[in-house]
């Protein structure tokens, strides 16, 4: 069941790429609490993100708004604020240290699963593909 829906993801991920004019690939900090993710987002003409984080989780907001519906493991439910979007090609510290000097310069550690990962579009499907054992 997990391949069939990583397929019609990865098929579905493909086709809106094809098909939108304005399709935008970025990297987004997102927070909660105190707590920052980095997440991958697309971002259409519509203004409609999805972002995935670095668990493979897809969340669908408006581009500003609260993204709902989060959860993690224990099926938790968290709110997340997109609050800025980075071109790729951006290392996870430059987009933190943006992060910090541009809010309140206090130190952000950098969470130890987001180092070294390589934030382009055919390692976020691979990591996605290999999440699932394809």
């Amino acid at each position: 069941m997990k391949k069939i829906l990583s397929v019609i993801f990865i098929i579905s991920l493909l086709t809106s790429i094809a098909y939108a004019d304005d399709l935008i690939m970025s990297t987004g900090i997102a927070t909660n609490n105190n707590q920052t993710i980095v997440c991958n987002v697309l971002i259409n003409n519509n203004g409609i993100i999805k972002a995935m984080d670095f668990n493979m989780i897809i969340h669908e907001v408006e581009s500003g708004n609260i993204v709902s519906n989060l959860c993690d493991d224990n099926d938790t439910i968290k709110e997340f604020e997109v609050l800025e979007t980075y071109s790729l090609g951006k290392s996870v510290d430059e987009i933190l240290n943006i992060k910090i000097n541009e809010v309140d310069g206090k130190f952000l550690p950098e969470p130890k699963e987001l180092q070294n990962i390589d934030l382009d579009i055919k390692s976020l499907i691979d990591a996605f593909k290999n999440s699932l054992g394809l």
